[in-house]
C-alpha cells in the first residue's frame, strides 16, 4: 500500500439537545469488539456483505431502509432479461430491480447464498449470531417492497441471530430515507433521502451498539461547540492491486472523522464505525450532508468513535452511485475478495493500526 496522502478541512459542530428513546428489547451488555458498520439502502446491503464476509471483525450492523444481502438469489428470471441482454446489462441487475418491487420469492435460496458467504470464515455462522443488527424501515417507502422489512428480520432469525441482538423499528410517514434529528440551522436538499423527525436513527443505533446502559441524562445533554477535522484519504491507496478506484466505481476520496478526545489521546478511542451512504447520496449529489446532517459526527463525539465514510461514484455500470450488491464489479462482489469490500476493510485496517500505534495521539 502506498503512503496515504492527507489534507484537512474544518467543520464546526453546534451542539444541541436530543430526546432519546429506545424501541425494542433491552440488548445484552456492550461488546468489546471495536468495529461496527451502517448503511442506507444499497449501503445497508453492503454493510451486510461486510458482516457476512468478516463476522470475526464486525460486531454491529445498522440498516436503514435496506434490502437483504443476496436477495437476488431468491428471484427467478425477470421479464426484462431479453431487453437487458440487448443493452448489455447485468442479469443480476434485473433481478435486483425486481426484488425491490416484489420482495423475495425464495427465502431458502437467500439463506443458502448467505451461508456460502459465511463459510468463507472459520466459524462464520456462529460468529454471525453475535452481531447486533439495527433495522429501520419507512412505513411510506415506495422504493422497497413492504415485505422486505419482515423478510430481513426472518432471515436474521433463520441464521440464528437472537432476538435481543436485533433492534427493529418502522418509522411512520417516512419513505425511502434515513431518519435524522436535524441540526438547528441545517438545510437539506429535496432529494437527500434524509427524513427529519423525532426518531434519531444514528443516536439510537450507537446506543444499541456501544453503550446500552448510557443514561438519558448523558444523551440528552447539549454537546459543546467543537471544531474538528476530517482526515481525507486517497481511496486509490486502499484499492486491491491491479485495480483503480474508478474501475470499481469508487471516488477519489474517503473521509474519516476523528473526535476531539481521540485526537488528544488515542487511548480514549478504541471504537470504529463505517458509515455507507446510499444510492444518490454521493458527495457529487448531496455534498457532505450525509456526513454532517445525519448525526454521525455528533454521536461520534458522544461515544468517542472514529467514523469512516467511504465514497462511491456514478459510472456506466452504476448510474445511481450505489454500492455493489448485484455484481457490477464482478462475480466475486459478495466474497472477501470483492474489490469494494477489500477497499473498505483496508481503510479499517489503516485506522486500527493508527489506534494501535505507539504514538499517544490519533491525528491525521
Amino acid at each position: 500500500m502506498t503512503t496515504t496522502k492527507t489534507k484537512y478541512f474544518l467543520v464546526i459542530l453546534i451542539g444541541f439537545g436530543v430526546i432519546f428513546s429506545i424501541y425494542g428489547e433491552a440488548p445484552p451488555p456492550a461488546l468489546p469488539h471495536p468495529v461496527s458498520v451502517s448503511g442506507v439502502s444499497s449501503g445497508g446491503i453492503m454493510a451486510q456483505h461486510l458482516a457476512a464476509t468478516h463476522p470475526d471483525r464486525i460486531n454491529g450492523v445498522g440498516l436503514f431502509v435496506s434490502g437483504i444481502i443476496q436477495q437476488t438469489a431468491g428471484v427467478s428470471a425477470t421479464p426484462w432479461d431479453p431487453l437487458a441482454a440487448l443493452f448489455g446489462f447485468n442479469h443480476n441487475a434485473c433481478k435486483a430491480l425486481l426484488s425491490m418491487k416484489v420482495g423475495v420469492e425464495d427465502h431458502e435460496a437467500v439463506l443458502r447464498a448467505i451461508r456460502q458467504i459465511l463459510d468463507q470464515t472459520a466459524g462464520g455462522s456462529e460468529l454471525f449470531k453475535n452481531i447486533r443488527f439495527f433495522v429501520v424501515s419507512g412505513k411510506a417507502d415506495q422504493v422497497l417492497h413492504a415485505s422486505l422489512h419482515s423478510s430481513l428480520l426472518d432471515v436474521l432469525s433463520q441464521l440464528g441471530v437472537p432476538q435481543n441482538n436485533i433492534f427493529a423499528h418502522v418509522v411512520p410517514n417516512m419513505g425511502h430515507a434515513m431518519p435524522i434529528r436535524i441540526t438547528p440551522g441545517a438545510v437539506l436538499g429535496e432529494k437527500d433521502f434524509l427524513h427529519p423527525g423525532d426518531f434519531d436513527g444514528v443516536g439510537t443505533m450507537f446506543k444499541f451498539f456501544l453503550n446500552p446502559s448510557a443514561s438519558n441524562h448523558l444523551l440528552n445533554a447539549n454537546l459543546e461547540v467543537l471544531a474538528s477535522e476530517f482526515l481525507i484519504l486517497n481511496q486509490q491507496d486502499f484499492v486491491p492491486t491491479g485495480l483503480t478506484a474508478k474501475s470499481i466505481s469508487m471516488g477519489t476520496e474517503a473521509y474519516i472523522y476523528i473526535p476531539k478526545a481521540c485526537r488528544e489521546n488515542k487511548n480514549n478511542c478504541q471504537k470504529i464505525h463505517v458509515a455507507l451512504h446510499g444510492c444518490e447520496q454521493t458527495i457529487e449529489k448531496i455534498s457532505r450532508r450525509f456526513m454532517t446532517a445525519t448525526g454521525y459526527l455528533k454521536w461520534a463525539e458522544a461515544f468517542n468513535v472514529v467514523v469512516i465514510f467511504p465514497q462511491v461514484v456514478k459510472s456506466h455500470s452504476n448510474p445511481m452511485g450505489c454500492w455493489d450488491w448485484w455484481g457490477y464489479t464482478g462475480q466475486n462482489y459478495a466474497t472477501k475478495n470483492a474489490p469494494q469490500i477489500q477497499t473498505i476493510m483496508n481503510m479499517v485496517d489503516f485506522v486500527q493500526k493508527k489506534l494501535m500505534s505507539n504514538d499517544g495521539t490519533l491525528s491525521p
